[in-house]
């Protein structure tokens, strides 16, 4: 045993009687008080039991302490010395010995009285035991809050969802608006395009016409070659001449257009995010939640003494 918290279910401190059960008799809940003890199986055991242990092959070799005493105190022998009961505790090894282990291998070591140590880890199990109540307490009250957690964890869910859609819808509304204006203005300025098209399809058509005459009148001067009718003609031909250097022979790029659409982007960290709050149901802190840490606690004291040594050894 490596502290007096192992060892306190062994022995028998001087608060009161200490009955142990038979280790094989508690696997059917029944509570047999036991009268021996096996060291390789580090268990209790009945009557009944011993004689079953030292028949079975697995287990006949092993060895078998006879738990001495009386109706009214049960001592607990030494494996070593099993003649000696163990009645003393030592410090440096953490461990129950007999009067004989102390003379022979704990000679040098602080020992005490099981009884004291024990009456003072008593008192310390018990306030170990009320705050191990107390924390159990806490824990069965933060479980009970799972349902309720659970079922506004759902609802909290059913809410979320419902603003997205809501969301959703409005923005979908605004980009379904924003796509009827562009259309809207592709056809105003496709109209506008057909109109300037046809405007100068007509001008165009005009100029030819002008030529056409042109050309026809001078075809048919030149046909007549007399001098006369020429030299009266020059200055209708110089007229229509100097009329052809400003014909216009195109349509105009600069008034006619082609629509192109220029792609955008949506900003989707602008449309809203989802983020983590804390639940209104636990206002405590996570920090309160942690399991205290104080060195004061009984259970860093647990196997630990602070009584006066009082020395055995020969």
């Amino acid at each position: 045993m490596k502290s007096m918290a192992e060892a306190l279910d062994r022995t028998k401190t001087a608060l009161g009687k200490v009955d142990f059960d038979c280790a094989v008799c508690m696997l059917d809940e029944n509570h047999v008080v036991a009268v021996t003890r096996c060291k390789e199986c580090a268990e209790y055991l009945c009557s009944s039991c011993t004689k079953v242990h030292k028949r079975l092959k697995a287990t006949r070799l092993h060895t078998i302490v006879e738990m001495a005493g009386n109706q009214d105190e049960d001592v607990i022998q030494c494996f070593k010395h099993p003649e000696q009961p163990l009645q003393l505790y030592c410090e440096t090894d953490k461990t129950l010995i007999c009067i004989d282990c102390c003379t022979e291998d704990h000679s040098a070591h602080p020992c005490l009285k099981v009884q004291e140590v024990a009456k003072a880890e008593w008192k310390r199990l018990s306030e170990l035991l009320d705050q191990v109540n107390t924390k159990t307490n806490m824990l069965d009250q933060q479980i009970q809050k799972a349902p309720g957690l659970r079922n506004s964890q759902i609802e909290n869910l059913t809410t979320v969802l419902d603003a997205i859609n809501d969301h959703r819808h409005s923005v979908t509304d605004k980009v379904n608006a924003h796509f009827d204006k562009l259309e809207a203005d592709a056809k105003s300025k496709h109209d506008k395009t057909l109109k300037q098209i046809m405007k100068q399809q007509g001008v165009l058509e005009l100029e030819r016409d002008k030529t056409q005459n042109t050309a026809l009148m001078m075809s048919s001067i030149k046909e007549t070659s007399h001098p006369v009718v020429i030299i009266n003609s020059l200055p209708d031909i110089q007229k229509r001449a100097d009329d052809l250097e400003t014909t216009k022979l195109c349509f105009d790029g600069n008034k006619i257009k082609t629509l192109k659409f220029q792609l955008g982007n949506i900003d989707t960290a602008a449309l809203g995010h989802i983020s983590s709050v804390n639940n209104p149901l636990l206002k405590s802190s996570p920090t309160n939640c942690e399991a205290s840490k104080d060195k004061s606690s009984p259970v860093s004291s647990i196997g630990s003494t602070t009584h006066k040594t009082q020395q055995y050894a020969q």
